[in-house]
């Protein structure tokens, strides 16, 4: 009886895990790109900058042995020998996760990628939670063989391991198959980033009247709400109200040296093609003919058509050349362009302040 309900603990801790594991390794595998700026983030704040050049590999390596490892657990496939790998994965980052509690050298874990933000004191206690789950599973599976693998955990094995691995590289190659930045496609820049409708108006304060009943707004001059016996102050509307969080957080922004271009180049009537370029120096020669064959024939047909690079490539020229075809070049921060652009080389296309369209430099003609 106590074997039994040990064996049925074990077994919902082990989906429990199963399916945080999956969950977490498919959100970062499908976005390589952003798993690995936070693994550029991690070394650079525990001073492992000689990791750096690795992240790319890391990145897909590490969030898709999680996912395989997710699906190990759900399929029971060598419980055994995955429930160690569980307890020393947790172990780990359980550690992890109480350093950067403590000294806060990063604000965010990247647990969940891009699909949850938590804060640092919070992914310590989901650990904390998870961990003696994993040791449960391995306690209940100790006794079991580790070695060998029968033909289906074989099968199963590689299956999960291509699944994983290919999904990373995909994604590395293209885009996430799943966009959860700020900016993605249908995002309206002209109205979420530079919210000029709601920026026509002022900030005015919403009252209850107390005799009539209804909400009235007022003007912060209008001096009517002074009458406190027949108005009730209820809230204040400001022009930035429609704007979300992340959008004030990230601070889209195009830059012409110092000079802040960003309303002048979003307010365009008809289409926009921004080539982003996260380093000039590493700029790809088959990428470059392919970037100047779309500036070409944009141009022709009335598009406007620039260049966006960050502070990484040093001195930001005023003109770059795809193949001998010369475009406006800008800059825009590092991080914003991160969440722009899942690549280092890429094409978004927007249609009167709307993203349409966003491709890296491999299907930038499709």
């Amino acid at each position: 009886m106590k074997r039994e309900k040990l064996r049925k603990i074990a077994t919902a801790c082990r989906l429990i895990l199963a399916a945080v594991f999956i969950f977490s390794g498919f959100v970062k595998t499908i976005d390589p790109w952003g798993t690995a700026i936070k693994i550029e983030e991690y070394c650079n704040s525990f001073g492992m900058e000689w990791l750096v050049p690795y992240d790319t590999v890391l990145a897909i390596w590490l969030c898709a042995a999680e996912l395989m490892m997710g699906c190990m657990l759900l399929f029971k496939v060598r419980i055994r020998l995955i429930s160690i790998f569980a307890v020393l994965t947790m172990s780990f980052f359980t550690l992890l996760t109480l350093v950067i509690a403590i000294w806060n050298p990063l604000d965010d874990c990247g647990c969940f990628g891009e699909a949850i933000k938590m804060k640092n004191w919070y992914s310590f206690l989901k650990n904390l939670v998870l961990l003696p789950m994993s040791i449960t599973v391995w306690y209940e599976a100790r006794d079991r063989r580790i070695f060998p693998f029968t033909r289906r955990e074989i099968i199963c094995t590689f299956l999960f391991a291509a699944m994983a691995g290919g999904l990373g590289a995909y994604c590395w190659r293209h885009l996430p198959l799943i966009d959860m930045l700020p900016y993605k496609k249908g995002v309206d820049l002209t109205r979420d980033v530079l919210c000029t409708d709601c920026l026509e108006g002022t900030t005015r304060l919403v009252y209850a009247d107390k005799l009539n009943g209804g909400e009235v707004e007022f003007e912060v001059t209008d001096t009517t709400w002074y009458d406190t016996t027949r108005w009730e102050y209820l809230r204040t509307v400001t022009p930035f109200d429609n704007v979300t969080p992340e959008m004030l957080e990230n601070d889209f922004a195009i830059y012409d040296g110092d000079e802040n271009i960003t309303a002048r180049l979003l307010d365009y009537s008809g289409t926009t093609y921004m080539i982003c370029v996260r380093e000039i120096e590493a700029l790809d020669r088959k990428c470059e003919q392919r970037f100047a064959r779309i500036a070409r024939r944009g141009t022709k047909r009335g598009a406007q058509v620039f260049c966006l690079t960050s502070e990484l490539s040093g001195e930001i020229p005023e003109r770059i050349a795809f193949d001998g075809y010369e475009v406006a070049c800008y800059r825009m921060p590092q991080k914003v362009l991160s969440l722009l652009m899942r690549a280092d080389l890429g094409l978004v296309e927007v249609r009167d302040g709307v993203i349409v369209r966003k491709r890296t430099c491999w299907d930038a003609e499709e």
